[in-house]
């Protein structure tokens, strides 16, 4: 009976190695093969970070005949309906996949006058200005109203006169203007402009309360003759800001102007974009107008934007730029949100690029002739593209994350209203004028100062810990203290962020005085009561078995933290 017995232990015990080698096996492959699937779901999310633009065609189709030559290209957020403005006064809104007129409004336009210039706001606004042959200008602006007739989407455009329909005479000279500028908020109006005999003018409006009337109305114009320029100004910019002004000729030579104060311009910086016997053949304002982008005739386009010199003046400085055409560049069309732009050049190619992370995403034949007006969809999904023949391209655009690039997270790079290059790190920002900020090394030498920090005090406090539980600890707390330490080790590292991120940083913050009063309370505090241990009588001692004494520090150590947390305020104050 015996024998059976032990043989059935036997049995019994075998069983349970054979089960524990299985269950190590299996929990370690477990294991491993956790881990892999964590790097690969890693992989799935972040290779796209770094998947190149891709654009496929969707529609091609000539635009309707007689209908004048093209001004503007724009698009709706749902790249669904075209904006198109014309040298006639007409605006016509198309169909994007089909080409199809949807509607056509014409500007009023006065009698034998003919449009002379064309004028853009900040994309996003909508703002749109024609400068006229008698020195008037016409502002208005496009939406569009959404309703669900029979449960269906219905989108009508809406033409619209924010300054009146009434033309806005900027010259009373009424000589023709050459070229212009606008921008509009709620509250202020600007426009500038110059005329066919070179004068540089800048009229005002402001929105003033009337006290008779629940409706603000807009004031007279106000027009300044800023300079006699005596050059063939081809481009004018005006921030959405309403305070820098920017003009350049066709050979590069641009002025910078602060017209914060509007009855007293300040001419801020005189200077080149080109060099030799280059030209300039396109001029726009990245998205939040802070920085300039200059396509010249030998294919190049370069970004600009004002830095502080040694005397603490804003002035222009050339920061990168891109040289992915051979033909000289005819338009640029910026994102309304992010800091890339879409250019297009004389041999029919069109490229995608970011400006921060100097990266050229896609450059592509999309004609055989030159593309001469571009526009890129609100959500930067879609691009609508006319060439030389009078016909339009629309495109679906792929382009998710152009902002990764190697030198954007690793690199120095120089951001705008920045002094120079730097190594930073901003995930997001209050509007889209600002953009976020990319930089990992930041993160990465904070984690391995915070790492060599935190090891400086964790690897003595580890040895010593160590040594005392191999050689001073008693046995018996041993068997405790061991175990309680590796389950601490296994708590994973991700928990042990959350719970410091999620309460332990709130409550030292709270208590920060406390918490510094520690490191020195704590050591002393230690020490004064060893030394009193030391000096009771051994019948009292003796009753504690050696290597139990740690265990007496514990209510210690717990009353010299609580103390220490409550005094905090006292210690504050």
């Amino acid at each position: 009976m015996s024998t059976a017995n032990t043989d059935l232990h036997m049995q019994w015990r075998r069983f349970k190695d054979r089960l524990a080698h299985y269950m190590v096996a299996v929990g370690g492959i477990g294991v491993i093969a956790s881990i892999v699937l964590i790097f690969v779901y890693l992989l799935y999310i972040v290779l796209p970070l770094f998947a190149p633009a891709s654009i496929e065609r969707v529609a091609e189709y000539p635009l309707p005949r007689d209908s004048g030559q093209t001004l503007y290209l724009g698009m709706e957020e749902q790249a669904e309906t075209a904006v198109r403005v014309t040298d006639t006064g007409q605006v016509q809104f198309l169909g994007t996949t089909t080409g199809e007129v949807q509607k056509t409004e014409s500007l009023p336009l006065p009698e034998g006058v003919a449009i002379s210039s064309f004028a853009a706001g900040s994309p996003e606004s909508a703002i749109l200005a024609v400068g006229l042959s008698n020195g008037q200008a016409i502002v208005f602006k496009y939406h569009f109203e959404v309703s669900f007739p029979d449960d269906k989407r219905l989108l009508t455009p809406v033409i619209e006169y924010p300054l009146g329909e009434e033309p806005l005479l900027l010259d009373w000279g009424k000589h023709p203007l050459q070229t212009l500028a606008v921008q509009l908020d709620e509250e202020n109006a600007t426009l500038v402009a110059v005329t066919d005999d070179q004068r540089l003018m800048m009229t005002s409006m402001s929105r003033e309360e009337s006290l008779m009337e629940d409706e603000a109305s807009w004031s007279e114009p106000d027009t300044t003759v800023i300079a006699q320029t005596h050059k063939d100004i081809s481009f004018i910019l005006l921030d959405k800001n309403q305070r820098n002004l920017y003009l350049a000729n066709s050979t590069g030579e641009l002025s910078f102007y602060d017209i914060s104060d509007k009855a007293d311009p300040l001419l801020v910086q005189h200077i080149f974009l080109l060099e030799g016997h280059n030209r300039l053949k396109s001029l726009q304002l990245l998205a939040g107008d802070i920085s300039l982008l200059a396509g010249d005739a030998q294919g190049n386009i370069s970004q600009w934007f004002p830095v502080q010199d040694a005397e603490g003046r804003r002035v222009l400085r050339s920061i990168r730029g891109f040289s992915d055409f051979s033909q000289p560049v005819t338009a640029i069309a910026p994102e309304y949100t992010r800091k890339g732009f879409l250019a297009v050049d004389a041999s029919g190619r069109a490229g995608l690029f970011h400006t921060t992370a100097e990266n050229t995403l896609l450059v592509q034949r999309i004609s055989d002739a030159e593309i001469t007006r571009a526009a890129m969809a609100p959500r930067a999904n879609a691009m609508l593209l006319e060439d030389a023949q009078r016909r339009l391209y629309f495109y679906h655009i792929d382009n998710e994350h152009p902002e990764v690039s190697m030198s954007a997270l690793w690199g120095k790079v120089w951001y705008e209203s920045y002094p120079e290059p730097d190594y930073i790190w901003q995930s997001s920002s209050a509007s889209n004028d600002f953009e976020p900020k990319l930089s990992l090394v930041p993160i990465s030498f904070g984690t391995i100062k915070a790492a060599f920090y935190a090891m400086l005090f964790a690897i003595p406090l580890a040895v010593m810990g160590a040594i005392f539980t191999a050689q001073f600890m008693s046995p018996r707390m041993r068997r405790l203290v061991k175990p309680s330490i590796e389950i601490m080790e296994a708590l994973p590292t991700v928990i042990l962020g959350f719970l410091a991120g999620l309460w332990l940083a709130p409550f030292m913050e709270a208590n920060l005085p406390g918490i510094f009063s520690i490191l020195l309370i704590m050591p002393l505090g230690l020490l004064l009561f060893a030394y009193s241990w030391q000096q009771l009588p051994d019948n009292i001692r003796h009753r504690i078995p050696d290597g139990w004494e740690a265990a007496l520090l514990i209510p210690v150590v717990i009353a010299l933290v609580y103390l220490c947390v409550i005094a905090s305020p006292l210690l504050e104050d």
